[in-house]
């Protein structure tokens, strides 16, 4: 009982809120990218986001969350290579860390069903 004397000790005024839900977009985004990294190195198959079309381009799209995000042009893009595709991911992690994509991550949150305002009460 002596560890807990020395927490500190409180209720949370409600679970699992954000103070900025601009930096909550940009941490589910990033993880989503990263988790595709550690796909294209291998780690496993199940939840992998991209494919191999007939002439061997790689097809991708870029998700938050369950749904793809409109890309102005689509929702989906090709690269040539998978080396190409985790380049492609890396670089968009350092732009979505930087702030560069915050306007294509809220309009696609304003969209979302995730989005509260969204939901539909029944």
């Amino acid at each position: 009982m002596s560890i807990i004397n020395d927490l500190s000790i409180f209720t949370p005024s409600s679970k699992g809120s954000f103070t900025d839900p601009t930096k909550h977009r940009r941490g589910v985004f990033i993880n989503s990218l990263k988790k595709q990294i550690g796909l294209l190195n291998g780690e496993e198959i199940k939840g992998r986001k991209w494919w191999r079309e007939q002439y061997g381009e790689v097809v991708s799209s870029l998700r938050y969350s369950t749904t793809c995000m409109d890309l102005g042009e689509g929702t989906h893009f090709s690269v040539s290579t998978l080396d190409e595709l985790k380049d492609v991911y890396s670089d968009l992690i350092e732009e979505v860390s930087k702030g560069d994509l915050d306007g294509l991550l809220e309009s696609h949150w304003n969209k979302s069903s995730f989005n509260p305002e969204n939901r539909k009460v029944v």
